[in-house]
């Protein structure tokens, strides 16, 4: 991070449902940070989330975030959902693996949209999802690999819905 960005760096081990904000203020220093970015480490032991691998669900993201580092969620078997805000732009190796329950993504970041082109790609981001929510704003100029557009529609408002094929 930069001068008055911040980056989440971990929570705690009972976190179950978490909405990170878009903001901290340090009272000693008398200074808003915006949080920008969800540390990256260098190997799957340390990810943001790592302490709460077994009892993470949710988690929804500030429209401040622009990155998500290497491992952030890595092995967080019970998260179930995701949104990604439209400000992201990056997301690390592995930051996704082993979630074995993430079911439902919500994407509306047409960079992350569109650079979906495999089950590999984006930190494993698509591997074990589903259902991909993408903003219907969003114009997607190719479809994730192994992804078909739900024919019955979405039944979410403002997404179209994919399933995989």
């Amino acid at each position: 991070p930069v001068a008055n960005e911040a980056e989440l760096t971990s929570c705690s081990s009972d976190a179950k449902d978490i909405i990170v904000p878009s903001a901290i203020y340090r009272s000693s220093q008398s200074a808003s940070y915006e949080v920008t970015s969800i540390y990256s480490s260098r190997s799957s032991s340390g990810g943001a989330f790592a302490q709460a691998r077994s009892t993470l669900q949710s988690v929804s993201l500030p429209e401040t975030i622009t990155s998500i580092g290497n491992f952030a969620f890595y092995g967080c078997s019970g998260l179930t959902s995701i949104t990604l805000p439209s400000s992201l732009t990056s997301i690390g190796e592995d930051a996704f693996q082993n979630c074995n329950s993430l079911a439902t993504v919500y994407i509306d970041s047409e960079t992350i949209a569109n650079g979906i082109t495999s089950s590999t790609s984006y930190g494993n981001l698509t591997f074990y999802a589903t259902t991909l929510y993408i903003k219907d704003t969003i114009t997607v100029t190719t479809v994730p690999s192994g992804w078909v557009e739900d024919s019955s529609g979405s039944d979410v408002a403002g997404y179209v819905k994919y399933i995989k094929a």
